[in-house]
């Protein structure tokens, strides 16, 4: 899971409103909503907000581990078992 906690505390602490990072830097307010919300956000967001705060990727998000990256964990195991099915079959039939 990512956790935007920290970009809602660099953006206090560079002491920039949501209404300036949206009107005078731009960041489109549906992003804004999109991090309030926890959602993804594009590494090209991630790397426009850096440049506007002067600061590091490490200061906006956060990865926690925890029953997201499990489901993902889950379902790229099922992705790879599948594939392979695939190709064996592949296999067999040359």
């Amino acid at each position: 899971m990512i956790s935007y906690e920290k970009f809602w505390q660099t953006l206090k602490a560079k002491n920039i409103s949501q209404y300036k990072l949206s009107v005078y830097y731009g960041v489109s307010n549906s992003q804004i909503n999109r991090i309030k919300k926890g959602q993804h956000i594009s590494t090209s967001t991630i790397e426009n907000l850096c440049r506007i705060l002067d600061c590091r990727v490490e200061d906006i998000i956060t990865y926690i581990p925890g029953k997201a990256a499990a489901k993902s964990a889950i379902a790229l195991d099922a992705v790879a078992e599948q594939e392979e099915s695939a190709y064996e079959n592949k296999s067999n039939k040359a």
